[in-house]
């Protein structure tokens, strides 16, 4: 298990590790973001049951008043309506720019979350349960129980995490926007909603998806000027 937790160390680092600017972070991800991630979710998968127990036995009540709202926070229920009113509001008060990131930021979720979508059933893993049997796999299920990789909430938590950071180009919201989104991560592992490599393959996506949809809009942008 020790070294599953060095692994999940290993790749908040790759997102969230410390810079002189926005762009150095960005470069950082993109040129190593891929594959420290594959190598990070291949060596955390033997140790799911392990890592998870772990958590799950050191539970802390002040985590457990604070899991289900932070859980709901990640979802589509709260972010697509947040995401609405960041398109929505700044056009009426004519701070288009921020609009026009809010859209960016959005398509970036909607790409991430709907191809997350599309693997949780190809790829049919199920959910952890009372046989804590971490290696169940039965494709194209439709049962939801059977939805467990990537995890959701973190492909689409992710995927704003990296639009936020990309649009803003800033080191603290960096920081802030993945912090966020980890412990929307965290959240899902503790509630046993799923494995921890769910948890940092969905990371993995959304990254990927919010950075290129970011990449896409940019130079649509710029070729129109």
């Amino acid at each position: 298990m020790r070294t599953g937790l060095i692994a999940v160390l290993v790749f908040v680092g790759t997102i969230t590790m410390p810079t002189r600017s926005h762009a150095q972070a960005e470069a950082w991800r993109e040129r190593y973001g891929w594959v420290a991630g594959a190598l990070t979710t291949l060596s955390v998968a033997p140790f799911d049951t392990q890592i998870e127990s772990f958590i799950v036995n050191h539970r802390l009540r002040v985590v457990d008043d604070l899991a289900q709202p932070i859980g709901e926070a990640g979802s589509g229920r709260f972010i697509i309506p947040a995401i609405a009113a960041g398109v929505l509001l700044p056009r009426l008060v004519g701070a288009n720019d921020l609009s026009n990131s809010s859209i960016d930021i959005g398509l970036g979720y909607l790409a991430a979350s709907g191809l997350g979508g599309l693997l949780r059933v190809a790829i049919g893993r199920h959910r952890p349960d009372e046989t804590d049997e971490s290696m169940r796999f039965s494709p194209f299920r439709l049962a939801h129980e059977w939805h467990s990789l990537p995890s959701g909430h973190m492909v689409g938590v992710m995927s704003l995490a990296t639009g936020i950071s990309m649009e803003a180009r800033s080191a603290p919201v960096t920081w802030a926007a993945y912090s966020l989104a980890t412990v929307v991560g965290l959240q899902r592992i503790y509630k046993k909603k799923h494995w921890p490599s769910d948890v940092l393959a969905g990371s993995i996506l959304g990254i990927a998806v919010g950075e290129a949809t970011i990449h896409w809009r940019m130079r649509e942008r710029a070729e129109s000027r």
